[in-house]
């Protein structure tokens, strides 16, 4: 396979619990930005004529210490994760990043699907708030459907980490019918090789870390009936700030890390 060298700086975490895949792949994509601090903290220290530098960039074991699962749950304080939720939470990061879904909101038609009729009405009120704030928090979101094109572009050339929100059970498949009920997952798509037409993922429910799946079964997965379509472009660049990475540990402690308490009612 030929992928851009930056498609497998991507370290791969695996999720705890069967609701935490989305929180797990938020991990892995500020981790991949590890690298890109610690060249970007070079680059400021050397072109800097002040060696007093206010924010500098976040060292690779400030953002691992700060993307433990533990903490991501302690931040999000909920087992009913939204796409929404990760976009807010990688921006308190300060991950650029863009949000794309052809529905905003909570959409009313999933109240009858057996994967969100049991949350929907509870988190209706709390993903408004968060698709309603999400200007003033710097977290852009684009009503559009993407191009399959647009995917294979952006991580063709390592400049974008892209998480998808896809029926999981046709991930392995192209089959369109593969399955009768839908089932949320996220994965991280890392690359992308034109000459066998395949992506390379990052799955946190995968033993594998590189995972290569065929266009046409990422294209059938993200398209299914609950998905929204929804994607997260995360820019890859300088790296992340160090204070970024403070606040959110000084607010996770806020939180309580003196345990989990995340972990029953998953979804």
């Amino acid at each position: 396979m030929r992928w851009h060298p930056a498609a497998r700086r991507v370290p791969h975490t695996r999720q705890t619990y069967n609701w935490d895949c989305g929180l797990a792949c938020v991990a892995m994509a500020l981790n991949s930005m590890g690298e890109e601090s610690t060249t970007a903290t070079a680059t400021v220290r050397t072109d800097d004529d002040d060696d007093d530098v206010d924010d500098d960039f976040a060292s690779v074991d400030a953002i691992a210490a700060a993307t433990d699962l533990r903490v991501l749950r302690r931040l999000c304080r909920t087992t009913s994760i939204w796409t929404v939720d990760l976009a807010h939470l990688l921006r308190r990061f300060g991950a650029d990043v863009t949000f794309a879904t052809v529905t905003i909101g909570a959409n009313p038609a999933y109240a009858s699907e057996s994967f969100y009729s049991d949350t929907l009405r509870e988190d209706r009120g709390r993903v408004e708030s968060l698709f309603d704030a999400a200007t003033e928090r710097g977290v852009a979101i684009e009503r559009r459907s993407a191009s399959l094109e647009e995917l294979k572009a952006k991580t063709r050339t390592g400049e974008y980490l892209i998480i998808a929100l896809v029926d999981k059970r046709k991930l392995a498949s192209s089959d369109a019918n593969a399955s009768e009920n839908y089932t949320g997952h996220y994965v991280v798509l890392c690359g992308y090789d034109p000459a066998d037409d395949v992506f390379l993922c990052r799955d946190p429910a995968c033993a594998v870390a590189d995972l290569v799946v065929p266009a046409s079964a990422v294209e059938t997965s993200r398209r299914s009936f609950g998905t929204d379509e929804d994607l997260l472009f995360v820019r890859r660049g300088r790296g992340l700030r160090a204070s970024a990475v403070r606040e959110v540990m000084d607010a996770a402690h806020g939180e309580g890390l003196g345990g989990d308490q995340c972990l029953e009612g998953a979804r």
